[in-house]
């Protein structure tokens, strides 16, 4: 379980009570606000949706503590949508699925690294149904340089608005 706000955080906590077996909730330490106005009641696995885009060119799917800067990065890009993964696993499959045939690109954030996490998960969906271009931003394979406050370390990694538009214009994402 990956909370993204405060609402995230008591979802998550209120499931991980639930489970029965071994589970993983990844608390970050950086209070970035919440995102959500309301509770957030959904099965677990299921994607909610955070902002529904007119323009179905590109979907935004986040975690944790990127929430925010997914919808900085929508607000910035156009009338896209994002979607938000409290849960990495279990995951709706069939949501992401509709997701993707509703998308030519799913652009996935997270403060984690690109091999393994949310990223890895969404293409691996999507690479069974085919057609749609999976973009995974967050933390590339390597530790950081030095220590330091959230915000530095955010861009360090590349993690902040303003480098991700960046890397997002090198990979020729036409907005």
């Amino acid at each position: 379980l990956s909370p993204g706000d405060a609402q995230e955080m008591q979802y998550a906590m209120d499931q991980a009570l639930r489970f029965e077996s071994p589970h993983y909730v990844r608390m970050g330490k950086s209070d970035i606000g919440n995102v959500h106005k309301a509770p957030i009641s959904i099965p677990v696995g299921d994607l909610v949706s955070l902002r529904s885009g007119k323009n179905k060119k590109i979907a935004f799917i986040a975690t944790g503590s990127m929430l925010k800067t997914a919808m900085s990065l929508a607000d910035s890009c156009g009338d896209f949508s994002v979607w938000s993964a409290p849960s990495i696993k279990p995951i709706n499959e069939v949501q992401i699925i509709e997701i993707a045939q509703d998308a030519e690109t799913i652009i996935t954030l997270e403060e984690h690294s690109v091999a393994g996490g949310l990223g890895s998960l969404i293409a691996e969906i999507v690479c069974a149904i085919g057609g749609t271009k999976v973009i995974r931003l967050g933390v590339q394979d390597r530790f950081s340089q030095k220590c330091g406050s959230y915000e530095y370390l955010i861009k360090e990694h590349e993690l902040d608005v303003a480098s991700l538009l960046s890397q997002l214009d090198i990979l020729k994402i036409n907005f």
